[in-house]
């Protein structure tokens, strides 16, 4: 027997990696002779990098780069894998921008740059990549990739034609936008699941600056800025992404990439599993064990385990999934998986399951096993 194995993170706790090294491990127990094809995956977020290279391999290199708000350097992972004869490089933003990397006491959407994102692509450029797969989300940024954009040498110039400094914080200063003279953009694509355009109620700055720090009183100006910036781009490049699904991911770095690097945004999920040619693996397999850290009604809005399961579905796989805690009643779950198994249940808490993470999931791992191995009608089980 074949499995695939397509674990993403239970967050806290596993990383898509070592969450399918303990399916896999359990499955071994029950299933020695199984072959098990282990494809950690991701939709594009944090870990990312980490289940392209897990599942792929590839070289993994480093560089530092400024944090969000420039106090410290951080050392962010870059991976290279060959692609069709091309060198790809796959990266996330929230590595050298992410709010995870700061304490909340940090938080300031003010001065928060993507300056560091933009050092990340340029090295993976100057590392010889011909085509570079950004995962965004989990930004501490609200800038619309501005400072992303003076890495790579665009000016923003004030009144006099002197160079704004200190971008995004004084950017209001800047009335023109020039590109760097014979500059040619990478293929960058970008994973991206958020689809807020740049500004107004529901763009960057109103949905998501109060979580990285911004007061209410500071949101007006905050949306002054960004429309500031997306003014300057159209006057400057003559083209106007504001209003684009997904401009507004990230504090405004998708449009931002889109503006200033020409870059084309897409589902993370889809993306991702393009890149790990998940379809071709789960065709040659017999079945398919995949989940996350909590299956429910929000599995079926984009998750990646529902996009494994999707593609199991159509090509007549069985499926189970494995979560840390599993919502039995939301019916949309019932139609994606054959099977349905959660860490959390009558004699094990959420607590416990938080605390021995992977040797309990190793043990839901054989059950899995066990009923792929034995055969049974669809049903839930929590046990």
């Amino acid at each position: 027997m074949r499995i695939v194995i397509a674990m993403d993170k239970f967050k806290g706790t596993l990383t898509a990696a070592r969450a399918s090294q303990a399916v896999a491990d359990g499955v071994r127990q029950v299933l020695p002779d199984a072959q098990v094809d282990m494809m950690p995956i991701a939709d594009g977020g944090e870990g990312t990098t980490d289940a392209v290279h897990t599942a792929l391999g590839g070289e993994l290199r480093h560089i530092a780069v400024p944090n969000a708000i420039g106090t410290v350097l951080v050392k962010v992972p870059v991976l290279f894998i060959e692609r069709d004869g091309r060198k790809m490089a796959v990266m996330e933003m929230s590595a050298a921008a992410g709010i995870n990397l700061l304490r909340e006491n940090e938080y300031d959407p003010v001065v928060a740059s993507t300056v560091g994102v933009g050092q990340m692509l340029i090295y993976a450029e100057e590392q010889g990549a011909r085509e570079i797969v950004i995962g965004i989300g989990g930004s501490a940024t609200n800038d619309g990739g501005s400072g992303m954009a003076t890495a790579y040498g665009y000016r923003f110039e004030d009144a006099s034609g002197q160079p704004v400094d200190n971008v995004p914080e004084q950017l209001q200063r800047a009335v023109v936008l020039r590109k760097p003279p014979n500059f040619v953009a990478p293929k960058v694509t970008v994973a991206c699941d958020v689809t807020n355009p740049l500004l107004g109620t529901n763009g960057a700055t109103y949905i998501y600056a109060r979580q990285k720090g911004a007061s209410s009183d500071a949101l007006p100006a905050l949306e002054s800025r960004m429309e500031h910036l997306a003014d300057l781009v159209s006057a400057g490049m003559g083209c106007d992404h504001r209003d684009v699904a997904g401009a507004g991911a990230a504090g405004g770095l998708g449009f931002g990439l889109m503006s200033f690097l020409s870059a084309t945004l897409r589902p993370g999920f889809p993306l991702l599993a393009e890149v790990l040619r998940i379809e071709d693996r789960i065709a040659a397999a017999d079945a398919v064990i995949t989940g996350e850290g909590s299956i429910d009604a929000q599995t079926c809005n984009g998750k990646a385990p529902m996009g494994v399961a999707g593609i199991a579905r159509r090509l007549g796989k069985p499926v189970v999934a494995i979560g840390g805690q599993v919502d039995a009643d939301a019916a949309a779950v019932a139609t994606l998986f054959d099977h349905v198994i959660g860490l959390v249940n009558e004699q094990t808490t959420a607590e416990d399951a938080m605390a021995n993470a992977a040797s309990i999931l190793q043990q839901r791992a054989r059950v899995a096993a066990e009923w792929l191995l034995n055969g049974s009608s669809l049903r839930v089980i929590d046990k």
